[in-house]
């Protein structure tokens, strides 16, 4: 009788850890601010899922005709001009970091979530009368 409140324990466990995973990967992050030499921009970086792997993004200058693979755009309407390609690299660099940060957490909590999914559906043998 013990073994059934645990099972449903670790598949309601397993079912959240699972929904942050999916929101990690697939929603995008939001706006962030970054200083762009003397001043703040606004920037909205892309989710891992629009981004894609590995992660295409280019500052605006790398574009091509067809207008991709930037997926991070300046937020507050049209584009900002910033101060130098540098700094556009740098923006595109800390949005690439925040997106690595979330697939890496996404990945580490595919493994508790793998252990409460095995315990959910493994019944308690000790429970089992003989």
């Amino acid at each position: 009788m013990g073994s059934r409140p645990m099972r449903w324990t670790a598949r309601v466990l397993a079912a959240l850890l699972f929904v942050w995973m999916v929101v990690l990967v697939a929603v995008a992050p939001g706006a962030r601010e970054f200083r762009a030499d003397e001043e703040v921009v606004p920037v909205s970086c892309a989710g891992v899922a629009e981004a894609g792997w590995p992660f295409g993004t280019s500052p605006e200058w790398a574009r091509d005709e067809s207008g991709g693979p930037l997926t991070d755009s300046y937020a507050g309407g049209g584009v900002v001009e910033l101060p130098s390609r540098d700094t556009q690299q740098y923006i595109a660099d800390r949005c690439q970091d925040l997106r690595a940060a979330r697939t890496g957490l996404a990945a580490l909590l595919a493994v508790p979530t793998a252990l409460l999914v095995a315990l959910s559906v493994t019944g308690s043998r000790s429970a089992r009368p003989r």
